[in-house]
């Protein structure tokens, strides 16, 4: 009896002792899987490849009658003085100034009957800052020595050249029209047009 009793406590205790070892190898390999998941490294997120993006294009502005900083109280014109004399069939040779690029118009203009005529049939060229061109013939054959004659010119933008230069000529070939169109530079508009009188001194 006694025996047997000492049979089942050493039964008893390897059990115990065996449920112990799996136990303490389950709490290792928890152990060891809580270690290795805190220890392992940080993955960053991944970038999201950007698509390319096309370059910026700036628009147009429209054209205006502002004038850049650095041309301004460039325009004007240089010769011939107010109220020179001059043979009708020999014109001026009229000069100024502009900013390169800048469109510039002449226009004899007739204050009998308000009309303007076209002088160049383009833009005037500007080089370095000045422009020139000859106007001649002025007037009409039988004018009389005294007779005026105001030359306007125009600081023109794009809108207002192109308009100038669809103008169509009559069917003796001269360009005139009245009033100016709509986007060139009106009366008084000192910044952008300016007038010049010259006078009939004969034919």
């Amino acid at each position: 009896m006694t025996e047997d009793r000492g049979k089942n406590d050493a039964h008893r205790a390897a059990i115990i002792a065996a449920v112990g070892a799996v136990v303490a190898a389950v709490l290792a390999a928890v152990s060891a899987i809580v270690v290795a998941y805190i220890n392992k490294p940080a993955t960053s997120a991944s970038t999201p490849v950007s698509s390319p993006t096309s370059p910026s294009v700036s628009a147009t502005p429209a054209s205006t009658f502002a004038i850049p900083a650095e041309c301004d109280g460039k325009f004007g014109i240089t010769r011939p003085a107010d109220m020179t004399k001059i043979s009708a069939s020999g014109g001026a040779e009229f000069a100024g100034t502009a900013c390169d690029g800048e469109q510039i118009w002449l226009l004899d203009h007739d204050p009998t009957d308000g009309y303007y005529y076209q002088v160049n049939a383009e833009p005037l060229v500007i080089a370095a800052g000045a422009w020139r061109f000859v106007n001649a013939p002025i007037g009409n054959p039988g004018d009389r020595r005294g007779t005026v004659y105001p030359v306007v010119v125009l600081r023109a933008t794009t809108s207002c050249s192109e308009a100038l230069k669809n103008m169509k000529a009559d069917g003796e070939g001269t360009v005139k029209f009245t009033p100016l169109p709509t986007t060139c530079p009106a009366p008084g508009d000192k910044a952008h047009r300016t007038e010049v009188r010259l006078v009939n001194d004969g034919p």
